[in-house]
Formats: C-alpha cells, sequence, structure tokens
C-alpha cells in the first residue's frame, strides 16, 4: 500500500484546520466544515505567485 503525501493548512475562509492530499502537480482537498475547495500547484519558474487580500 503506497502511502499519501499530506500537508496540514487552515482553511482560508473558517480557519478550520483541513488536509490537502499531494498530486503531481501540486495539492488539493475540501474543508470539511465549510466545503470550500483548496487547489494549490507548483509553480513552474516562469509563473509568478501573485496574492488577493480581500479587505
Amino acid at each position: 500500500m503506497q502511502e499519501l503525501n499530506t500537508k496540514k493548512v487552515k482553511c482560508p475562509e473558517c480557519l478550520n484546520y483541513m488536509i490537502l492530499i499531494a498530486h503531481n502537480n501540486g495539492y488539493s482537498g475540501q474543508c470539511s466544515v465549510c466545503r470550500s475547495i483548496i487547489y494549490s500547484k507548483q509553480q513552474t519558474p516562469k509563473e509568478k505567485l501573485i496574492k488577493i487580500i480581500k479587505n
């Protein structure tokens, strides 16, 4: 049986801890409280990360 790589993070919507599962190109998961879907992909050297903050 193959062990999955996981990452524990806080949900950006409700701040509940959630588990993200590693895939070939990043992480994904769904919050068990607010049902938000989180997807994070690995960047290539040509991509830039832009963070948007709501006020």
